[in-house]
């Protein structure tokens, strides 16, 4: 095959998925688009999965195999950029699969536009064994209601356009890039760890000045039991975690343009969230023993951070997940009587001066009439944790509840959300991140004003 030839490379990580590896690669050979390389990287398999990628390459001319000792899944995406010679790159994950003309639509899409790179959607499923996944499948890579225009534009403008909304998942697979754009940024993933999207997709919106969405579901997402994604945490899930930290606030502090920021802090809100359940999981399971010493030297330099954000010009809200992680740190490790982490750490102070930014935000101490859509974890978190402060709420509190026809949720009435217009209700807060956009859409075609609406922070959930 002459280089030239080549429309797309697919680069295909593989570990121990020999279950799924067939479907995957065959996905990519019967496609429609036949100018196509494909690029397997073993990662160090130690099931049968290498003996099936050398079946392939023994017999398929456009089929290379590359063999490496364990690196995890950014180093096996590098080793595959770095042999990949068509002028789109695409990592698919051997666990998943794609449409049939998932490439040929992607590519005369991308090359109509002359795009950096376009992002599209995909179906979700789940195998039977798996419980821990609870959010709706049909619409867990779903952007098509959202209001994504058909439209070229700028990285941030995109981000700052669309994030809020859903619009951006942080998934390399979901993505189709041009390999000039991709070499000449040097958008190579983090190595060794765990979450390496997180970062990477930060510097591609933020390079990108020609971004598109394909409105279509053309990849089949698979959740599984031992999959990254869904499995248990571990050590490196902790340490992983800490590392994305460390570079999104080095880049805040020192990027000057506001939008870069902005995606930075974006990422950064769901990575604290992520280190937060990762400790609750690791102390639950009594595992907190093997991070004890990276906890502690993260948690001391995130009281240093907090200091320093608090006199800058940069978004207080960063000191509330800062804060809320560090009450964290110091109630586990209270029980785990490890005194290093708790005489490090007086947040009284900030306390006072977070509160004070934050009241007016939530308007929980105004007297207004307030409707809560949502009764569930979030409401219990954000109540518990102005009560913590000892403050008196004075918003004249109602529930809204999608399912509930009427009761009682913390000791304030619960109303069906169709009865909003009854309530004569001067603003609703979405205490929900996962069901935001959904939720914001009902509440629009109910008649509520936008301007009325407004959302708690993803860091009020544990």
């Amino acid at each position: 095959m002459i280089t030239s030839q080549i429309k797309s490379s697919v680069i295909i990580p593989v570990y121990n998925t020999e279950q799924y590896v067939d479907e995957c690669i065959c996905s990519v050979l019967n496609q429609t688009q036949r100018e196509v390389e494909i690029i397997l990287v073993d990662d160090g398999s130690t099931d049968g999965s290498k003996a099936i990628i050398q079946q392939y390459e023994s017999k398929y001319s456009n089929v290379t195999a590359i063999y490496q000792a364990n690196q995890k899944l950014g180093a096996a995406r590098n080793t595959g950029v770095s042999a990949a010679r068509g002028k789109y790159i695409y990592f698919l994950d051997s666990d998943d699969y794609l449409a049939e003309d998932m490439l040929e639509k992607c590519y005369t899409y991308a090359e109509e536009r002359n795009l950096d790179f376009l992002s599209f959607d995909a179906h979700a499923f789940c195998e039977e064994d798996v419980s821990t996944v609870t959010h709706n499948m049909e619409n867990a890579y779903n952007r098509s209601n959202i209001g994504v225009a058909d439209e070229v534009i700028d990285g941030k403008e995109y981000w700052l356009k669309y994030y809020q909304k859903g619009g951006i998942f942080t998934c390399a697979p979901l993505t189709y890039i041009n390999r000039e754009f991709f070499l000449k940024n040097y958008l190579f993933f983090e190595t060794g760890i765990f979450y390496e999207d997180n970062d990477w997709i930060v510097r591609m919106y933020i390079a990108a000045e020609r971004v598109g969405y394909l409105k279509q579901k053309l990849y089949y997402r698979r959740y599984r039991k031992d999959s990254i994604t869904v499995g248990k945490y571990s050590k490196l899930h902790c340490i992983s975690c800490i590392h994305i930290i460390h570079l999104l606030y080095t880049w805040i502090t020192e990027m000057k343009d506001i939008g870069a920021q902005t995606i930075c802090k974006d990422i950064l809100h769901g990575m604290m969230l992520r280190i937060s359940d990762i400790i609750n999981c690791l102390h639950r399971e009594s595992q907190l023993d093997c991070v004890q010493t990276e906890l502690c030297t993260f948690g001391m330099g995130l009281v240093t951070v907090q200091a320093q954000i608090w006199n800058t010009d940069v978004d207080k809200k960063l000191c509330v997940d800062v804060l809320l992680l560090v009450e964290k740190l110091c109630e586990v490790f209270k029980q785990e009587n490890d005194s290093r982490i708790l005489l490090s750490m007086n947040l009284e102070e900030e306390k006072k001066k977070l509160f004070t930014y934050w009241k007016s935000h939530f308007r929980l101490q105004e007297r207004i009439k307030l409707g809560i859509y949502g009764t569930g974890k979030m409401c219990d978190q954000l109540l518990e944790w102005y009560r913590k402060q000892g403050v008196e709420i004075l918003a004249d509190i109602c529930f809204l509840d999608s399912t509930k026809v009427e009761g009682q949720y913390q000791g304030y009435p619960v109303y069906h959300v169709t009865s909003i217009k009854k309530l004569g209700l001067e603003y609703i807060l979405i205490a929900s991140t996962r069901y935001r956009n959904e939720m914001l859409q009902t509440l629009i075609e109910l008649g509520i004003d936008e301007k009325m609406i407004f959302s708690v922070p993803e860091r009020f959930i544990d």
